[in-house]
């Protein structure tokens, strides 16, 4: 949603703050307040996952699901090769399959190791 320098589109601004609204007024500010940690792209919050600049997938993985709460549920993290999908002339970033029976497959595109912030939310969308 935010392209360019952190600046979103006006319409994309709009639809956030909408939505942070709702949540508010639906759960009530002490969820966001008082009860929500703020999870930060750092060593403090990824200490497996972070060496440096540089993004350890698996250990990482692991840190995200365990932060989300859903470190339970099976799933599967694969590397994208570098001539994975394309969207709109973009390589996609990740992905998420789901298993049928078995553990769901979650993607990533290569280029994220070096970008943690990027790594961190592309997984912790998918």
């Amino acid at each position: 949603m935010i392209w360019r320098a952190g600046v979103a589109r006006p319409a994309e601004a709009e639809w956030v703050t909408d939505r942070f609204y709702w949540l508010v007024t639906t759960l009530g500010p002490a969820t966001f307040f008082q009860h929500t940690r703020l999870i930060l792209p750092t060593p403090r919050f990824f200490p497996a996952g972070l060496l440096g600049d540089e993004v350890r997938p698996s250990p990482m993985f692991d840190e995200i699901r365990a932060h989300l709460g859903v470190n339970h549920w099976p799933v599967r993290l694969v590397e994208l090769g570098t001539t994975g999908r394309r969207r709109k002339g973009h390589a996609v970033a990740g992905s998420f399959h789901d298993g049928g029976a078995g553990p769901a497959t979650i993607t990533y595109h290569p280029r994220l190791k070096g970008r943690p912030g990027a790594f961190i939310g592309t997984l912790a969308h998918e």
